[in-house]
């Protein structure tokens, strides 16, 4: 696969051209988002949940919607040739009436006597929507390298919107503190609303800024201005994580009683476990010869040390939550928990079983590998929860509103 620089020289590509031809479909599209955010605020409609339903969803069809008629317009002006990562309007139409029937699906839940299940429904309805939007641009792509590309480029997107909302919240804030100091009254809806509509001028913004509809994944400038730090700060923080790892194994059989009996400390376990996985994505380089062969040889080994005691604490933290519904019986949310931690676990027994298998020399490859094998049981339980869930909640008759806790 070719290296960025050698992909735009082959297709004489100027890459600063596209935020140009790109940028009026990126503010309409923002400024409809916009709208479609500030229409569902909190409250709106009588449904509690509402933007947990919306927002995800409507920010993944703009996005397609804006690769795809940003091709469209480089063809027009001549900027666009060759092989593509954008969607069709066949792949868009198709997205659509998926997420479509996902969130029809998650609002039958949406009643507070079913707070349980709307919740875990407005949680995952924005994987989802990612994993559907990743289907559709890369296709029926076997390469593992184009698919953890796109994960690279989702981060960072997901980075440069950051950026742009913490922008947003500074201008938001000083907006209000310059009206109040003049003594004029903002009520609070008109707040909650002209918020909303900032925030969902962001995530288009942020993929026109860094996402070029002209190439695939595994050819984009990766890595490249604010979002570089994310991926240094990955390999930085890398040690400090596998020592903060270690310090956890070895005490946690002393304070397994806590783990298991702390709902609260079960949560931030699960939460540690994907925040491991995404520093391990930003660690993990595109391609081999991206690191000299000795600092290749010191990653390799600091992924490998990190998975392993992060499946070892996951195991932990999979039997505490296996203990708390032995004693307390099956839930929703404890379902749902259990098998994101079996998810977890398989993936990172993945990454250890593929570097082990690949050796010094194909390891990052088999890296690639074990994350989209990860992605695709991410995705299974995702769907899982979305859509068997309710219905297994309903036949079981679970309790579905405990008003607690998401292991509860």
């Amino acid at each position: 696969m070719r290296p960025p620089q050698t992909a735009e020289r082959a297709t004489g590509l100027d890459s600063a051209s596209v935020p140009r031809a790109a940028w009026p479909i990126a503010i309409t599209l923002s400024i409809a988002l916009g709208v479609v955010f500030r229409l569902t605020t909190w409250h709106s409609l009588g449904v509690t949940l509402l933007p947990g339903y919306v927002w995800g969803p409507a920010t993944g069809v703009a996005i397609l919607l804006y690769l795809w008629l940003a091709r469209g317009r480089l063809r027009a002006v001549g900027a666009c040739e060759g092989e593509t990562a954008s969607p069709e309007p066949a792949q868009v139409a198709w997205a659509v009436l998926v997420i479509a029937s996902f969130v029809t699906n998650a609002l039958t839940f949406a009643p507070e006597r079913h707070d349980q299940l709307a919740l875990l429904s407005a949680i995952h309805l924005p994987a989802l929507t990612w994993l559907v939007m990743g289907v559709v641009v890369l296709g029926r792509v076997g390469d593992p390298l184009e698919r953890f590309a796109a994960v690279v480029k989702s981060i960072e997107v997901l980075v440069t919107g950051a950026i742009y909302a913490g922008v947003v919240a500074i201008f938001s804030g000083v907006t209000i503190g310059l009206l109040t100091a003049l003594q004029v009254k903002i009520p609070p809806p008109v707040i909650q609303g002209a918020f909303s509509f900032l925030l969902g001028l962001v995530p288009v913004l942020a993929v026109a800024s860094v996402y070029d509809p002209r190439l695939r994944p595994s050819a984009q400038r990766s890595g490249a201005g604010v979002t570089r730090i994310f991926f240094i700060a990955a390999r930085l923080f890398l040690p400090l994580t596998l020592l903060v790892l270690l310090l956890v194994a070895v005490v946690i059989p002393a304070r397994f009683g806590a783990l298991a009996e702390n709902r609260g400390t079960l949560l931030i376990f699960n939460a540690m476990l994907f925040a491991v996985m995404l520093l391990l994505v930003g660690a993990t380089p595109l391609r081999a010869d991206d690191l000299a062969p000795r600092h290749g040889a010191w990653l390799r080994r600091g992924i490998a040390a990190v998975a392993l005691l992060a499946a070892v604490i996951s195991t932990y933290a999979l039997v505490a939550i296996l203990s708390r519904t032995t004693q307390d019986g099956l839930t929703a949310n404890r379902l749902t928990v259990i098998g994101w931690n079996v998810m977890n676990l398989v993936a990172l027994l993945l990454l250890l079983l593929r570097q082990l298998r690949a050796g010094r020399e194909g390891w990052v490859r088999a890296l690639h590998t074990a994350f989209g094998e990860g992605l695709a049981l991410y995705a299974l339980w995702t769907a899982f929860v979305l859509v068997a869930l309710p219905h297994l909640a309903r036949i079981a008759r679970w309790p579905v509103s405990s008003g607690r806790g998401i292991v509860d």
